[in-house]
């Protein structure tokens, strides 16, 4: 049986191939007054919460896909939270208002002649910079309260018995690390380490990887997992079962997999 897909991601035009239906965004994160593209049509919304608010329209078509899809199904829902412009559900809005960044060591630190250039040439915060910076934070917090409800709305709709669930995010984010605020482009950890949760029937509960993980072992681990868990494992006619035979630059995350540890890796901006 062909696999059922759903990608809800932000990309504009024809569907792709592959995909059975299709929810993409025209342009960059935004929350309301934007275009979709819903399996191939131009879909324009407003500024109404209810109508409009494309968290909640993710998660709507997302949850309406995977209860109705008929097993096997793959579904990758991406949402605009929390890039900017930030904006929190009416209920979430100034819920996080006396919350405040993690001061750690590196809060505010400037002039680090160990530190390379950008760093280097900073000047501390001003009092504006850090409100900007807190405000940032708080506004954070209260939209990604859709998400974390929606993800239980998620594990709630699903039967978790037969299915695999991958959570991560694209980046982290600075907010006073080095007396840089709102920016994510400097590799330091906090901005480069992201978490990524992963379950379903291959998967032992309460278990964790202490090597380095990349997000280019998401790819390889679907694959792993669908090759696995199919019951028609009758092979295509090049041999690998119905085409699972594919070269990736990352590895499956499934335990029992072949799997070699990393030292070190490549990032980019």
């Amino acid at each position: 049986e062909t696999c059922k897909s759903s990608g809800i991601n932000a990309e504009y035009g024809e569907v792709p191939p592959g995909w059975d239906e299709w929810m993409g965004l025209k342009g960059n994160s935004v929350y309301y007054n934007y275009t979709l593209n819903r399996n191939g049509k131009e879909e324009k919304h407003g500024d109404n919460y209810q109508n409009d608010y494309l968290p909640e329209l993710i998660l709507q078509a997302g949850i309406k896909f995977m209860t109705e899809t008929k097993d096997p199904w793959f579904a990758y829902l991406s949402f605009p939270t929390a890039h900017e412009p930030f904006d929190a559900a009416p209920e979430h809005q100034n819920q996080f208002k006396d919350s405040t960044p993690t001061k750690d060591a590196t809060y505010n630190k400037t002039g680090d002649d160990t530190k390379h250039w950008y760093t280097r040439s900073r000047e501390p915060m001003t009092k504006y910079g850090e409100l900007y910076n807190n405000q940032g934070w708080q506004r954070r917090l209260s939209s990604l309260q859709t998400i974390d409800k929606g993800f239980l709305r998620i594990l709630k709709s699903v039967n978790q018995a037969n299915t695999t669930i991958v959570f991560t995010s694209d980046n982290g984010f600075l907010f006073g690390q080095f007396g840089m605020f709102m920016d994510k482009r400097q590799p330091y950890e906090v901005t480069i380490r992201v978490p990524m949760f992963v379950s379903g029937p291959l998967f032992p509960k309460g278990t964790s990887v202490g090597g380095i993980v990349l997000n280019i072992d998401i790819a390889p681990t679907v694959v792993d997992v669908a090759k696995q868990l199919t019951e028609d494992k009758t092979p295509d006619e090049e041999g690998g079962i119905h085409g699972y035979e594919l070269a990736f630059d990352g590895q499956s995350l499934v335990p029992g997999s072949t799997q070699q540890s990393r030292s070190s890796f490549v990032i980019e901006y």
